[in-house]
């Protein structure tokens, strides 16, 4: 695939499951392409050996996303991409039009930097749940952007750890945002050292009451089993 200076009018570019040599391969397809608008990179992977992205491959991708002009992006999928890496202030400061965002990972700060700098957000979705607490995102972060993204309106957060009880959690959301609708989550929004003794399948019907009654039926909540 030739760099994007070639077709400099290009205004989505969608990959799935494709293994580069290095991610400077990558950076130097979307060189140049200013009026990209949706990136959609599934399942990216690097080397021989077909490696996900590290910090280092974040780093060169955010550098590039910076300096190259491609400041247009509405709609970025980077499924397998842990934004933690990225230089999160300033790559948010580039994608202040993003409608929607998919990536990997996001910890607390990310949240906030999305939410000082992409307030025009609709769709967010963090696709894996990090393996240390300081990667990891909790209802402090999710808080931070609800109160700064009016128009979000889909939140997936499958393995999110909650705080306390889930059904505080999702009256908690629902009290900081009128534009939700749809909002999916995992076993872990409920705290397992909260109420140990009810059933799962209780927990989910009681977070699907509440967020009836705490959004008058507008929140939607799917509670996905075994994340």
């Amino acid at each position: 695939l030739q760099s994007l200076k070639f077709a400099p009018h290009l205004e989505e570019l969608r990959m799935h499951y494709c293994c580069f040599r290095s991610v400077k391969e990558l950076v130097n397809i979307v060189r140049g392409a200013e009026e990209l608008k949706v990136l959609e990179w599934r399942e990216s992977k690097f080397s021989a050996y077909c490696l996900r992205p590290g910090e280092f491959d974040c780093r060169v991708l955010s550098d590039c996303m910076e300096r190259t002009g491609i400041h247009n992006l509405t709609e970025v999928v980077l499924d397998n991409w842990n934004l933690n890496d990225f230089h999160v202030q300033n790559i948010c400061r580039v994608w202040k039009n993003l409608r929607k965002l998919v990536v990997a990972n996001a910890n607390d700060e990310a949240l906030a930097q999305i939410a000082s700098h992409c307030t025009n957000l609709e769709e967010l979705e963090i696709a894996w749940h990090a393996s240390t607490k300081h990667d990891r995102s909790t209802m402090r972060g999710i808080s931070a952007l609800l109160k700064k993204c009016p128009r979000l309106h889909t939140l997936t957060i499958p393995n999110m750890r909650g705080n306390g009880s889930g059904v505080k959690n999702i009256r908690q959301i629902c009290a900081l945002s009128s534009s939700l609708k749809n909002l999916k989550i995992g076993f872990q929004f409920w705290d397992r050292r909260v109420e140990p003794s009810i059933p799962w399948s209780k927990k989910k019907r009681l977070m699907e009451e509440a967020a009836v009654e705490a959004s008058c039926g507008r929140l939607n909540v799917v509670v996905q089993d075994g994340i």
